[in-house]
C-alpha cells in the first residue's frame, strides 16, 4: 500500500519525502497531497510520520522543509491553502 499510495504522489507531482537510516530501513515520511478539485488545487493536505526512536532529532522539521520547499515548487499554496 505504502509503494503505491508513494508512486501515485510522484505521479501526481506532489511532494513526497522519506528519511532513511543508515541500514535502508524507512525512519520518517512527509507528503503534500493536492485536492483533486480545480477550484482548490493549489491546497494540499500534509501527511507525516517518524518512528518513535527518531524523534526529537530534527527529522521530522527536515522533511517537513524539504515538503514545503517541494510544495512551492509545485504550485501547492494560496489563500485558504495554510501553505502560502
Amino acid at each position: 500500500q505504502m509503494r503505491a499510495f508513494v508512486a501515485g504522489n510522484a505521479r501526481a507531482g506532489n511532494p513526497q519525502f522519506v528519511a532513511l537510516a543508515a541500514d535502508g530501513s524507512v525512519i520518517a515520511w512527509c507528503d503534500i497531497v493536492r485536492k483533486h478539485f480545480p477550484a482548490v488545487a493549489h491546497a494540499g493536505s500534509l501527511g507525516m510520520g517518524v518512528i518513535e526512536p527518531w524523534r526529537g532529532r530534527g527529522v521530522g522539521r527536515r522533511l517537513l522543509g524539504r515538503a514545503l520547499e517541494g510544495a512551492d515548487a509545485a504550485v501547492v499554496r494560496g489563500p485558504g491553502s495554510g501553505l502560502a
